[in-house]
């Protein structure tokens, strides 16, 4: 399973986001700290192509209520 995200839902009101998922309601906070936290400390910055996510496992494929996933983000030095 892989999720596009054409906005990021830590800035853009969820009610408003182009694709918003259960998984992603979960991963929430870690999007916030990878955009107001992680980032800011670094280096890098975004650039203008949407992030996205693989997900290895999530609640819908086990019964342990547990994600395995790998973040993408666009960035530049």
């Amino acid at each position: 399973m892989i999720a596009l995200l054409h906005d990021n839902p830590t800035i853009t009101d969820l009610n408003n986001c182009q694709y918003i998922t259960d998984e992603q309601e979960h991963i929430l906070r870690f999007i916030h700290w990878v955009y107001h936290d992680w980032l800011v400390d670094s280096e890098y910055e975004t650039t203008t192509k949407p992030s996205f996510i693989i997900y290895y496992k999530n609640n819908y494929l086990n019964n342990e209520n547990l994600f395995d996933i790998s973040y993408y983000l666009s960035i530049k030095f």
